[in-house]
């Protein structure tokens, strides 16, 4: 099958885009942007005068893309030979995956950092920017994330208070239950649960 995409401007034939997967789609967006469909190899759009680099949606890697239809409210719907059809309904929307087949119970983010907890009771740290996940820390299942005002992680698992610092390091331990967590501008944190409602300051004292 064909590996080559060609652009035919009226008079020359050039070669676009040169791919170790086989074509076997093209589709043009509403912005004129071309999408380039392989066999398990995802797709990648092109700008239609630059086709020097692309971008290919993580979330369809290895799948084989058939067709790619904007429609008018501008969502992309992507069609695959193996997991039927994609929606997404604003690109700006990112994907991550995740080293882990556990659950999300919590998310959290402040910056370009995303802290996850998981139900397992792994805690990743995701970077927005290069959208690599890390494994920082391994708790009792986490019920609930808070990153405060003072740049520390708040983690509440099933018995326990946990603080750490931005680098992740555990600060603080408490025998306790929390169902919310919120602070006010001074840094103090407050804790919801068990009945109760606690109070620490930005240190987690």
């Amino acid at each position: 099958m064909n590996r080559e995409v060609y652009g035919y401007d009226g008079q020359t034939l050039t070669k676009v885009v040169a791919s170790l997967y086989p074509v076997i789609n093209l589709s043009v967006d509403q912005e004129d942007n071309l999408w380039v469909g392989y066999l398990n190899g995802g797709t990648a759009q092109y700008t239609t005068d630059n086709f020097s680099s692309s971008w290919e949606p993580s979330f369809l890697k290895n799948k084989s893309v058939t067709k790619v239809i904007q429609d008018h409210e501008g969502g992309l719907w992507f069609s695959t030979l193996e997991n039927g059809v994609f929606h997404v309904p604003n690109l700006l929307i990112g994907h991550y995956s995740l080293p882990s087949s556990s659950r999300i119970k919590s998310v959290v983010s402040s910056g370009d950092q995303v802290w996850v907890g998981m139900q397992d009771g792994s805690i990743f740290e995701v970077n927005e920017k290069t959208k690599k996940a890390n494994h920082v820390a391994m708790v009792e299942s986490p019920l609930l994330l808070m990153f405060s005002n003072q740049k520390m992680l708040w983690i509440s698992t099933n018995s326990e208070i946990l603080v750490y610092d931005n680098t992740l390091r555990l600060q603080k331990k408490y025998p306790a239950l929390a169902n919310d967590f919120c602070a006010d501008a001074s840094g103090n944190v407050y804790t919801i649960g068990g009945f109760r409602i606690r109070k620490f300051d930005a240190h987690g004292n």
